[in-house]
């Protein structure tokens, strides 16, 4: 699968701005979320699961989520029994000079086996993370990269503009 082609594609054929400005409270007042990472992190999730779903349909694929703290936020496959599955992992981090971030449970269940997983390790064909970069201008980036190209720590690439381009087909 190529990930960062599907999801590109999703973006835009359901016109996602990945645009984040607060909570809607009594009054039409919003309130700002700021830069907690926690719940901007399950913000992007929610972003994220109708855009999994379109590319699961559009490849007859089945989807299951995780709880929080389970690798991998989403999971797709053709059925349960499927040991060619594809993890899709959700990160984000605040833009720094240095833009690194965590990996989460990922780094410690390769190391230490399949606890914490919505399946067993060895079920998974393919690991993906789809990065948001974000800063305290609205600005939000986002980039899809197989997760062993990230390391232990993952270095995100500085985007030419708030929203990356498009991954060019190979």
């Amino acid at each position: 699968m190529n990930l960062p082609i599907e999801f590109a594609e999703a973006v835009q054929r359901q016109g996602v701005r990945f645009k984040v400005q607060g909570v809607l409270g009594d009054r039409e007042r919003v309130y700002t979320l700021g830069t907690a990472p926690r719940e901007l992190s399950a913000l992007f999730e929610l972003y994220c699961q109708p855009l999994i779903v379109d590319i699961a349909d559009r490849l007859g694929l089945r989807i299951a989520d995780a709880p929080r703290a389970v690798y991998p936020s989403f999971t797709l496959m053709k059925n349960e029994a499927d040991r060619a599955k594809v993890a899709i992992d959700i990160k984000t981090t605040f833009r720094r000079p240095e833009l690194t971030f965590p990996l989460g449970p990922y780094t410690s269940l390769s190391r230490s086996g399949a606890q914490g997983t919505r399946y067993p390790l060895d079920q998974y064909a393919e690991h993906w993370v789809i990065v948001f970069v974000y800063n305290r201008d609205d600005d939000i980036a986002w980039f899809v990269q197989e997760r062993y190209k990230l390391g232990d720590t993952a270095s995100a690439p500085e985007p030419d503009s708030p929203r990356l381009p498009a991954p060019t087909r190979r």
